[in-house]
């Protein structure tokens, strides 16, 4: 399962945002479902959960800090690698 502080372990990232991410991940997958976690893309690429916390952190770095454009970009990169997933 992917933990957000484990996969920011190269990147800088403060404690605050760190935990604001992490509190974004858990909502998101709450939302599209924790049945979803064993599920693997058509392509062989990562879980759903990896999927939004490898976004949420990439976006993040990028300089994204709203919550509401955070959350379209994890809708937007979930849907290319799993687009089973409904939110």
């Amino acid at each position: 399962m992917a933990d957000i502080h484990k996969l920011a372990s190269g990147g800088v990232y403060d404690p605050k945002t760190l935990n604001q991410l992490s509190d974004m991940l858990e909502s998101i997958w709450i939302e599209v479902g924790g049945s979803l976690s064993q599920q693997q893309s058509t392509d062989g690429s990562d879980s759903p959960r990896t999927v939004i916390a490898k976004s949420l952190l990439y976006h993040s770095a990028q300089g994204h800090r709203d919550a509401a454009t955070l959350r379209a970009l994890v809708e937007q990169a979930l849907r290319r690698t799993h687009p089973k997933v409904r939110f």
